[in-house]
């Protein structure tokens, strides 16, 4: 129990400082006070440094490409990234931790085929088309962005060298299929007042058009389902 609390207040500090520091909103540090709180009560510290690993580096990535225009994180974004997470380390076992290890990987290993693929990987292609797309468009994937996936998942391995193969493989597999859900299912939307092409459902103060997949998956929805796939994935992995 005492862990649990110390867990807790360990992750109210990073969280408060996150929030100072602008990289999270108010609901978004609640939310990863929780997640952190999760993490550090059930795995203890090598949990929490496989979580900050990611927060750390995924927000750091961003904010060099010069992402501050796009907000710090949400409550929701928090939840879609770390949600599948905490709910394993809530589940405990052998199977709980790595399907909280796989479930970071994956999301890290988005993260960093997104910033390195924009960065340097040129003009993306539609994963199931194959033909160019828009940089930072849903379901672009180039050749550095993958290899930025894998540096990201074997990043996250490396907190759990006893099943890192696992690791490793689940976290890589849960971005592609990130992206293939981005590329075939993710809602496309357009502003009615400005013509904006969207990710999200509302601008300019009003609600946006969908024009392409299901209106009820949006991004976070799509990462809530990559790191599920990831854990889910790993635990049959090591099951096996």
């Amino acid at each position: 129990m005492i862990q649990w609390w110390s867990g807790l207040f360990l992750a109210a500090m990073v969280s408060l400082v996150a929030l100072r520091l602008g990289w999270l909103t108010l609901g978004g540090a609640l939310v990863a006070c929780l997640v952190g709180g999760f993490a550090f009560g059930r795995f203890g510290l090598i949990g929490a440094g496989a979580l900050l690993t990611f927060f750390v580096t995924s927000t750091l990535l961003g904010r060099s490409r010069g992402k501050v225009s796009e907000g710090p994180r949400t409550a929701m974004q928090v939840f879609a990234n770390g949600g599948v997470a905490s709910y394993f380390a809530l589940y405990g076992s052998v199977e709980g931790w790595v399907g909280f290890v796989c479930a970071l990987a994956a999301a890290n290993a988005d993260t960093w085929a997104t910033e390195i693929g924009l960065r340097f990987g040129g003009n993306p292609r539609n994963i199931v088309t194959w033909r160019r797309v828009d940089a930072g468009a849903s379901g672009g994937v180039t050749l550095i962005g993958f290899v930025g996936a894998a540096a990201g998942s074997m990043l996250m391995a490396l907190w759990a060298p006893e099943v890192m193969r696992v690791v490793l493989l689940a976290g890589f597999l849960g971005a592609l299929f990130d992206s293939l859900l981005g590329a075939a299912l993710q809602a496309r939307f357009v502003c009615g007042e400005c013509g904006a092409a969207l990710e999200g459902s509302r601008h300019c103060g009003q609600d946006a058009r969908c024009v392409r997949g299901w209106s009820l998956l949006d991004n976070d929805g799509v990462n809530f389902a990559m790191t599920l796939f990831a854990a889910l994935g790993g635990i049959f992995l090591f099951t096996r």
